[in-house]
């Protein structure tokens, strides 16, 4: 009966904590930057999102990129994760509702952080970009070697889509 109580306790503070750290996270706009392609007449377009930890100390937790949107049906979606990641366990990414996790490894790491990508089909980009919000989970070594889930709101993210399919 003790250790049924001790893993309800657990779970309530595990459940605290994740809310505390999504309550502290801040998001930077949804960025769009395009260049002319010097091998076709098309553009070479990027929305970028950066998500940190406390807005004081800027502790960078997830950059999240759409790279590359092919023929304005689905894209690729890169994520660079600080140093301190687990990389055996990989990234997961959600649409709470919508899309089921799915998982990536991690492709490599220098010296800005570990790189995983996920490329996602049209109608899966399409609910991340008309959802409220994803969740994006990874172990972290300053979480106690523990899954960290970031709950994330998308933000601007549905005008910017805009803009970008408009410039390719």
């Amino acid at each position: 009966m003790k250790f049924i109580a001790v893993l309800f306790f657990a779970l309530i503070l595990s459940n605290t904590q994740a809310e505390e750290l999504n309550s502290k996270l801040l998001g930077t706009p949804w960025f769009l930057s395009c260049e002319p392609s010097k091998d076709t007449k098309k553009n070479n377009c990027l929305l970028e999102r950066t998500i940190y930890l406390d807005g004081k100390n800027k502790i960078r937790l997830l950059t999240i990129s759409i790279v590359s949107v092919k023929n304005k049906q689905g894209g690729i979606l890169r994520f660079l994760t600080p140093l301190e990641t687990l990389l055996p366990f990989g990234l997961s990414l959600e649409v709470p509702g919508i899309m089921p996790a799915v998982k990536a490894p991690f492709l490599y790491c220098d010296l800005m952080g570990c790189y995983s990508q996920i490329s996602l089909d049209g109608p899966q980009l399409m609910s991340m970009v008309n959802s409220k919000g994803i969740v994006v989970s990874y172990y972290y070594i300053n979480n106690d070697n523990k899954e960290l889930k970031l709950d994330i709101d998308i933000g601007n993210l549905k005008s910017q889509f805009l803009a970008l399919q408009k410039n390719l």
